[in-house]
């Protein structure tokens, strides 16, 4: 079986202005290291500076969580 996709009958076109560092984050973690693993928990918040033509300006938050494992020194 075959997938081929095809580009020429398609044309993508936005209009809108680019604008580079529109999201700063603001962010503030913990981290917690026990004999090889790192925990990690990180709450944050990304304001838009400008508003976008595709995404709503909406403010956007969240936590993050990671755990990481060191195999060797």
């Amino acid at each position: 079986m075959e997938f081929v996709l095809t580009m020429e009958n398609y044309n993508f076109q936005a209009k809108g202005n680019v604008v580079p560092f529109n999201n700063p984050v603001i962010s503030i973690g913990l981290e917690k290291q026990w004999k090889s693993w790192t925990f990690q928990l990180q709450a944050f918040i990304k304001p838009r500076l400008k508003e976008v033509f595709y995404k709503p300006k909406e403010l956007e938050f969240g936590v993050g969580v990671g755990i990481k494992h060191k195999f060797w020194k």
